[in-house]
């Protein structure tokens, strides 16, 4: 048995419509010049204006600047522009209300607002980030990153054409609300992707070298969570036509729920232990052909976890387990894991996606150098080669 240490410094709640109750057990933080960091869809408007009125609700006083991210995968040069306006008007506090790409954002403004360096000397190094960061408020509407709990930021540079992030405790928001209605009218493609990047937080932080007992718990929970409700959600908004509220089965509800929940615990673990070879190779993936994060994961994912088998048997068969799967069915070599995991992002969530189908022309030979970053909590990166090899296999016709 490991020694761990918990460590939770984002106080959350967690509920339906919990919102503006927990905004007023927050009212100290909600005064001055707030920034609202949101996404530049109709959606996100929506959601814009419903805190603007929460807000208003908790104090009338509050000044609000919203900033509309541009971009699904935020940029530096977003960060520079928010961090600007957050500078000029004196800004006490951030809100994030958004998928993790708003959250991102939010977190670097944090940091480039109260710093007397330029963001890009943060990105992609270990260069200690500022303690007197702005305190963040995130508020997730999607059931996917776990920002919302993590200590990281992902960006682009796109002058350089890398995608890498800003890394530090600080990062943490201070509150996160995390209320499961602003989820219910997600988009099928957006809720399978988003919740697939949920399943590739619980597999590769139970596989990682740096899981623990508590860890391990968290993900064999979200596992199944993801398992059973994904595959659901699925079958859901294809039966009905609009993604109005009131069209909302109450059984989808609770999937939607519990897909939010599963979110949240990996942004613990995301938080404790990271991530596996999977997340820092979608990385340039991303930057590459601006698609979301959960697709390149989904992309990357069966060649990964059918090499990872090779090196981490007992726990892969695990992870088949907590999906469901029953014990006959549980694959026993690599190639059948591999064809097994296509199989279930294909026909359970319409997301069996390859690298070219995502726009790829680069080769696996001219990938592998740009995946940045430690890779030591993924025993498969001791593989000699194996970026290369993993790029190979997920490419498709």
């Amino acid at each position: 048995m490991n020694n761990f240490k918990i460590e939770l410094p984002t106080k959350v709640y967690f509920g339906n419509n919990c919102v503006l109750d927990a905004l007023l057990s927050e009212k100290s933080r909600i005064n001055g010049h707030i920034l609202l960091v949101c996404g530049c869809s109709e959606a996100s408007a929506v959601n814009a204006e419903k805190m603007h009125t929460w807000i208003s609700s908790v104090n009338p006083d509050a000044i609000v600047t919203d900033y509309r991210n541009p971009h699904s995968n935020p940029r530096l040069d977003d960060v520079r522009e928010a961090a600007k306006q957050a500078w000029e008007k004196n800004v006490h506090t951030i809100i994030a209300i958004g998928g993790g790409s708003v959250m991102d954002l939010a977190k670097a403004v944090a940091v480039a607002a109260v710093s007397e360096e330029d963001i890009g000397a943060y990105f992609g190094t270990s260069k200690e980030l500022p303690e007197n960061t702005l305190p963040i408020i995130a508020v997730p509407t999607t059931a996917g990153t776990g920002s919302e709990l993590s200590k990281a930021a992902i960006l682009t540079d796109s002058a350089q054409g890398v995608k890498d992030g800003i890394r530090g405790a600080c990062l943490a928001p201070k509150v996160a609300i995390v209320d499961p209605e602003l989820t219910y009218t997600v988009p099928l493609k957006t809720t399978m992707e988003t919740g697939f990047d949920v399943l590739a937080h619980a597999v590769e932080s139970f596989l990682s070298r740096k899981a623990d007992l508590y860890s391990e718990m968290l993900s064999a929970r979200a596992i199944s969570i993801v398992g059973e409700s994904l595959p659901l959600l699925k079958r859901f908004i294809e039966s009905r036509e609009g993604i109005t509220e009131g069209d909302i089965d109450p059984s989808e509800k609770e999937a939607r729920e519990k897909m939010l929940f599963a979110s949240m615990l990996m942004g613990i673990n995301l938080y404790r232990t990271g991530n596996c070879l999977p997340h820092r190779m979608q990385y340039p993936i991303g930057a590459l052909t601006d698609t979301s994060h959960g697709a390149g994961l989904a992309a990357l994912f069966p060649a990964w976890i059918g090499r990872e088998f090779e090196v981490n048997r007992d726990k892969v068969q695990e992870v088949f387990s907590y999906l469901g799967y029953p014990a006959d069915d549980i694959p026993t070599d690599g190639r059948e894991v591999r064809k097994i995991f296509y199989g279930f992002l294909k026909n359970k969530l319409g997301i069996g996606y390859s690298l070219k189908g995502l726009g790829v022309k680069q080769s696996a030979e001219e990938l592998a150098p740009q995946v940045r970053g430690n890779l030591k909590s993924d025993i498969l990166s001791e593989t000699p080669d194996i970026l290369i090899k993993i790029y190979e296999e997920s490419m498709g016709e």
